[in-house]
C-alpha cells in the first residue's frame, strides 16, 4: 500500500502571533511536520471527502524535533478549540487548508510552550478514541501570561 505523502506533494506552516495588552510582540512562522495519519485526514478534507469536527490545538513545552510518526505531544498542557475550521481554496492543481485558533488571556497561563498540534478531539484521548495528531510543531519558547494571548494558524498547501 502507497503512503499517503506519494499521493500529492503536502506542506505545513505554522504562524504564531504573541498579543500583549492588545499589540503585536512576537511573530514567528515555522514549518510543521504532517503525521502519517494527518495526511490521510487532510487529504480527504482538501477532496472534499471528509469533514473534520471536534479539531483543537494542542501546547505543550517540550522541543523534541517533530517527526511523521508521532502521535502526540510530548508535555500537552492545554487545548483550544479552533475559530476557524478547515477553510479550503482550490486554484487549478493546488488546494489550500487554514486552520486558526486562539489562547485568550484566560488559558495556559504559567506554561513556557515550546510545541503545538492540530488534533482532533478537543480532550486528549487515545488513536483509537479518534484522537488523532494531524500535525505537530516545535516553536520558539513562548511564555503564557495573563496580559498575553496567542494567535495560531496552520496552512497546509497541497499540490
Amino acid at each position: 500500500m502507497r503512503r499517503p505523502e506519494s499521493a500529492c506533494s503536502m506542506e505545513g506552516l505554522v504562524t504564531l502571533r504573541t498579543y500583549c495588552r492588545g499589540r503585536l510582540i512576537a511573530e514567528q512562522r515555522q514549518p510543521n511536520v504532517i503525521t502519517y495519519n494527518g495526511k490521510v485526514q487532510l487529504l480527504k478534507l482538501a477532496l472534499g471527502q471528509s469533514f473534520l469536527y471536534g479539531l483543537a490545538v494542542a501546547f505543550g513545552e517540550n522541543a523534541t524535533t517533530q517527526t511523521v510518526d508521532d502521535v502526540g505531544l510530548y508535555e500537552e498542557r492545554i487545548r483550544v478549540p479552533l475559530v476557524s475550521v478547515g477553510e479550503v481554496t482550490r486554484v487549478g492543481n493546488w488546494a489550500r487548508v487554514t486552520f486558526r485558533a486562539r489562547l485568550g488571556k484566560t488559558q495556559g497561563n504559567g506554561f513556557n510552550f515550546k510545541e503545538a498540534a492540530l488534533v482532533t478531539k478537543a480532550a486528549p484521548g487515545t488513536i483509537e478514541s479518534g484522537d488523532i495528531m494531524i500535525s505537530r510543531v516545535t516553536i520558539d519558547p513562548t511564555e503564557k501570561s495573563d496580559q498575553k494571548h496567542l494567535l495560531l494558524q496552520w496552512q497546509y498547501t497541497f499540490k
